[in-house]
């Protein structure tokens, strides 16, 4: 809800000596005046019936800030509308992408507000023209989003890294990257005024004079810390948020896979996994157990038996087993054993077959065709 407002004056306060001297101290003081200038601005649209919602639009904005004891008068200039879709993504050559949107901004503007997904963050090009980027949300010690952080301001060398970088922050914000994303950017351009009006803090009195006749806002007794972790806890109760969270883990795992070098690491750490999982003796002797069951199953045996006569029936197809089969018969039949067993088996054969009547009919017609 304020982080327009504090965006805003992140970009005002560009221009004065306070932002040079601490960073650290600038961000804190931007927050505080961020969110009065939120305050105040709510109430003064809440007065004259122009209040639609807490979100802010870029047109609800003030034209003239008060910060550091200067007042600095803010130009709007047209806005720049687009899908933020990658530049690799992008399906409708009619519609401008966010790197596409951002190096618009930055080919005519040094500074601009731009939303996605009801994120309102400041983007500009510091005293060494990179590129930098404000958001008062809450950021891990990465970058990206988190229930308990802190505001950030980053920069980067070119846009290139910037959109990359606000890629990965949304999505950690569940922001869904898709072409039905759209993204608002308002340039802006900051003058400082050398008349004298009423400060934000004149201004914040004179709103709490006034705030039992205008009944316009309550503020919050708990600080933002705890409203915001209360805020994201009851977020994640929702189901509906489980389930967007889930399918967006879903697809991102899904995506994963398909890369080259995450298929390399699984499978070498599936190739660890099991090499130490065989090394246990349990498994070693389940794996046994589940072997031997399997071969005394009929159907394995049968598979094993059909196996071993394919692959025989292969190997004596072979030009080079049949000449060694040769060899080996050949071989074995000089030797002694070979020709005596030979021997006994043939006069067993002569034996056995003299003693059919065929046989002695046949001999018989022999021997008397052989004396006449």
């Amino acid at each position: 809800m304020q982080c327009t407002c504090i965006s805003l004056l992140s970009l005002v306060s560009l221009k004065t000596a306070q932002y040079q001297a601490s960073k650290l101290q600038h961000i804190d003081d931007i927050l505080l005046a961020g969110d009065e200038l939120f305050r105040i601005r709510m109430a003064e649209l809440k007065s004259t019936n122009k209040f639609v919602f807490k979100m802010l639009q870029f047109k609800e904005l003030p034209s003239s800030v008060f910060l550091s004891e200067k007042n600095y008068e803010v130009h709007y200039h047209d806005q720049i509308y687009g899908c933020v879709t990658h530049s690799n993504w992008n399906q409708s050559q009619d519609t401008l992408n966010l790197q596409e949107g951002i190096e618009n901004l930055f080919s005519n503007y040094n500074q601009g507000l731009i939303i996605v997904g009801g994120i309102c963050s400041a983007v500009y090009l510091d005293g060494n023209r990179n590129f930098s980027m404000f958001d008062s949300h809450s950021h891990g010690p990465d970058g990206f989003s988190c229930v308990d952080g802190r505001a950030m301001e980053v920069t980067f060398h070119n846009i290139e890294h910037l959109v990359n970088f606000m890629f990965s922050f949304y999505r950690s914000a569940n922001i869904s990257m898709n072409s039905h994303c759209q993204f608002e950017i308002q340039p802006v351009t900051i003058n400082k005024l050398t008349d004298v009006r009423k400060s934000l803090l004149d201004k914040y009195f004179d709103y709490q004079a006034e705030k039992a006749n205008l009944k316009i806002f309550e503020p919050s007794s708990a600080n933002r810390k705890e409203y915001m972790k209360e805020y994201m806890q009851k977020r994640r109760q929702s189901s509906t948020f489980t389930k967007k969270q889930s399918c967006c883990s879903i697809k991102s795992k899904q995506k994963a896979r398909q890369n080259k070098d995450y298929k390399q690491k699984d499978r070498g750490r599936t190739i660890k996994s099991m090499t130490k999982a065989r090394q246990s003796k349990e498994f070693q002797k389940h794996e046994l157990k589940v072997k031997q069951n399997k071969r005394e199953l009929v159907e394995t045996k049968e598979q094993e038996r059909q196996r071993t006569f394919n692959c025989k029936k292969k190997a004596r197809q072979r030009q080079e087993f049949k000449e060694h089969e040769l060899k080996a018969k050949q071989k074995k039949r000089q030797e002694l054993e070979t020709k005596e067993k030979e021997r006994q088996r043939t006069f067993n054969c002569k034996k056995k077959a003299r003693q059919r009547q065929e046989f002695n009919e046949h001999e018989l017609k022999a021997k008397q065709k052989k004396r006449q």
